[in-house]
């Protein structure tokens, strides 16, 4: 069986864990979350980074941090997973969910509300493909309204030179097991603003503010913390990014490759646009309309090669029936994308194996 994805972990990882075992700390109060955060800063390019149990909770501290609360109006897109629209609901606030282009599977900005003017938008990078910021910002601007960039796919990825999730007031990242960089759960909230950032670290240690000679807890605050043992795992992690990224642009040219000249017609890529670069964390693709994407799914996988969905659309899960837009391109993508092995170890035979089986399977 070719596998949907797998992390590349090595001894270095191990090795890492095996000293934070030893030196009796391995809390998210040791030394070793410090200096991921410190790295993981410099990477992308932000001046800090409170490390998070997961991209979900950086997610709701992005909002807390932002003053996002009950009353508040939120916008997310519906072709994303729940997170995204969880994270402002957690707060009270109202959201509404907006659709996506059917290229990019980004955020269409045409679709953004203008008979009121959102507290905060929360654009997605879906699947590490960056959003069109240039016109999130622009629109922002317009409407006086806070940025929250869904990151979590999107390490590394690039905007005309920036870091995917630098360009918004606050930017979150995923290191779940199947992400570009893996700690088996975890996330990152980075921002350049100072208030913020120590506003979202108090948070997400049980609301403590550093004093002396005792801490005070100051705020209704949270357990949200990254543990030492993960923050090790990701500062080796971090060292293997360019390498991973660099084969993972390669797998994905290999599949564009083959979709251009055999599968016209039938499978479209999703589209990056000029002057940005994917992390390429899934390499999804939309079936014609004409084709069962559920039926392709089984079928690959009779065949050895493990595929998947793309991602889900809020529109139609019955958490989110209340959420009245229909946003039919996310509809679309929701029942047509499907996502292929993805992963840095994947070899150029093993490439050629699934594209031959999605050949044979989309065109049966």
């Amino acid at each position: 069986m070719i596998k949907l994805s797998k992390p590349y972990i090595g001894t270095e990882e191990l090795e890492e864990i095996k000293k934070v075992m030893e030196s009796g700390c391995a809390a998210g109060t040791c030394p070793e979350v410090t200096k991921f955060e410190e790295k993981f800063a410099e990477f992308v390019g932000s001046k800090y980074a409170v490390a998070t149990s997961s991209a979900t909770t950086a997610l709701h501290l992005a909002c807390l941090a932002l003053n996002i609360g009950k009353g508040s109006k939120a916008v997310c897109p519906s072709y994303t997973f729940p997170a995204t629209g969880f994270a402002p609901l957690y707060t009270g606030a109202n959201l509404e969910i907006v659709d996506v282009e059917p290229d990019t599977f980004n955020l269409d900005v045409e679709t953004l509300p203008h008979e009121y003017r959102p507290d905060v938008i929360i654009p997605v990078h879906c699947f590490g493909n960056p959003a069109d910021m240039c016109m999130i910002e622009d629109y922002a601007i317009e409407n006086d309204t806070k940025i929250i960039e869904d990151a979590a796919c999107a390490i590394p990825a690039y905007h005309e030179s920036k870091h995917a999730g630098t360009r918004g007031d606050i930017g979150c990242y995923s290191f779940y097991a199947i992400k570009n960089l893996c700690t088996g759960e975890g996330g990152m909230l980075v921002t350049d603003n100072e208030e913020i950032a120590e506003k979202a670290r108090s948070l997400c240690d049980f609301g403590k503010t550093t004093t002396k000679p005792l801490p005070k807890f100051t705020q209704l605050g949270y357990n949200y913390r990254l543990s030492a043992i993960q923050a090790a795992m990701g500062l080796e992690q971090i060292k293997k990014l360019p390498w991973m990224h660099k084969q993972r642009i390669r797998i994905a040219q290999l599949y564009n490759k083959f979709i251009e000249d055999e599968l016209s017609g039938f499978v479209a890529p999703q589209v990056i646009m000029d002057g940005c670069t994917s992390a390429y964390q899934r390499y999804a693709v939309v079936l014609s309309q004409k084709i069962d994407r559920d039926k392709v799914i089984e079928d690959i996988a009779r065949k050895g090669v493990q595929t998947t969905i793309g991602t889900y659309c809020l529109s139609s899960q019955p958490y989110f029936k209340d959420y009245k837009n229909e946003n039919p391109v996310s509809r679309m993508l929701f029942n047509q994308s499907i996502s292929l092995p993805m992963y840095p170890e994947l070899t150029e035979i093993e490439v050629q194996i699934v594209c031959n089986t999605l050949k044979e399977c989309v065109l049966h």
